[in-house]
This record gives structure tokens, C-alpha cells and sequence, in this order.
């Protein structure tokens, strides 16, 4: 009898991680194409919450992948090329502020701090916007005002969210060109392990907005 509760658990247990693999594996596929990045993102959120719940995780990797595809996609792609100019001024004034004895210090360190700040904010925005499109489906300017008014009331799991999602892209900036294999094991195990913490770390404030949308809703229905 304990064998087979044993042989139960393993099977349990392997049956998992290859579900896992199994959400990698699509999720990857679909960000082939790169600007598709957020709308997978989506999907993946939407895949694990239907595991979790015991349900069809690929219907679900489904019903949000095709969840507003076009803003999650022009978020991402948003993100990506804001964020990539914020970066690039960021380098560029902090530069700089290793030259000694030069004048424009003060106005470079003012211009490589305002950068940073505007990354920063671009970089939380995106990771916090996709998982909202599965909760709160309304309107772009609503949209944008939750957005900013989650990360602003429950900022720890905002952060936290945006270094999961942003970390693969970071270290592959850096290792890339040295470490391509390893690095390459390394997305394809991390994403499902990321988006599971991203939606457990953003379930309460999400849920939040999105009882106070139901009730905004109700309201001015009467």
C-alpha cells in the first residue's frame, strides 16, 4: 500500500514537471515571432491559472494568449523600444559621471537619473499591464489608471513581478555571446517557475482592482 501511494506522489510529481515542460515548450514557440512576447505572457498566466484550478491548461494558455492580444503585443513591443531608449540614455549620461573634473557632471547625473527612473517605470508597467488584461477587461484609459494604481498601492509585488519577467532578458544582455547553451536551458526552465510567482504575487492586489471595477460597474449602471 505505501508503495503505490509512493509510485502515486512520483507519478504526481512527474506528471507536473512535464506539465511545465509542456507550457515552456508553447510558450516558447509563441515567442518566436518576439512581438507576440506579451500576448505569451499572457497565456502563460492564464495557462497556470487553469492548472492550478485542475482545468485544461492549454485552453487556457489559449483563452489568454487571444485575451487582448493587440494591447498585450503593443504593450511588449512599447516596452521594448521605450525601454531600450531609456536604457541607452542612461548609459550614456552615466558616462559622465566617471570623468573627473568635468562640468557637465551635475547635469549628466540629473539626466541618467531621470532615465533610470523612466525605465524603471516602463519596465514595472509592462510587467504589471499583461496580467491585468486577464483580470480587469475595460477600456485602454481604465486599463492604464489600474495599471499605475496597483503598482503604486501594492509596489513590493509590482517590483517583484517586473524582476521575474525582465530577468532572462537582462542576462541574456550580458551572457549571451559566452554562455549561449547554457543560457538557452537555462529561459526554457525558467519561465513557467517566474509566471507561477508573478501570479501569486499579484493575485490579491489584482483581485482587488478588479472588485472595485464590479462595483464602479454596478454602480453607474443605476
Amino acid at each position: 500500500m505505501e508503495n503505490n501511494n509512493a509510485l502515486a506522489k512520483l507519478m504526481g510529481i512527474i506528471n507536473k514537471i512535464g506539465t511545465a515542460a509542456m507550457m515552456n515548450l508553447v510558450f516558447l514557440v509563441c515567442c518566436l515571432p518576439v512581438v507576440t512576447v506579451g500576448a505569451a505572457w499572457s497565456g502563460l498566466y492564464s495557462a497556470i491559472r487553469f492548472s492550478i484550478r485542475k482545468e485544461d491548461w492549454f485552453a487556457g494558455f489559449k483563452a489568454g494568449l487571444r485575451a487582448n492580444f493587440l494591447r498585450n503585443t503593443i504593450t511588449w513591443c512599447a516596452a521594448l523600444l521605450v525601454g531600450y531608449y531609456a536604457l541607452n540614455n542612461t548609459l550614456y549620461y552615466g558616462e559622465y559621471l566617471f570623468v573627473p573634473g568635468a562640468e557637465q557632471i551635475p547635469v549628466a547625473a540629473a539626466m541618467a537619473l531621470i532615465s533610470g527612473l523612466f525605465l524603471l517605470a516602463i519596465l514595472v508597467f509592462c510587467a504589471v499591464a499583461i496580467p491585468m488584461n486577464l483580470y480587469v477587461p475595460t477600456n485602454v484609459q481604465k486599463w492604464i489608471s489600474n495599471t499605475w494604481d496597483l503598482a503604486l498601492h501594492a509596489p513590493l509585488q509590482a517590483l517583484g513581478a517586473t524582476i521575474l519577467m525582465w530577468l532572462p532578458l537582462g542576462m541574456a544582455l550580458f551572457f549571451t555571446e559566452t554562455a549561449f547553451a547554457i543560457l538557452i536551458v537555462f529561459v526554457a526552465a525558467y519561465f513557467a517557475l517566474a509566471a507561477l510567482l508573478i501570479t501569486i504575487l499579484l493575485k490579491d492586489p489584482l483581485l482587488i482592482t478588479l472588485k472595485r471595477e464590479r462595483a464602479e460597474a454596478g454602480e453607474s449602471e443605476q
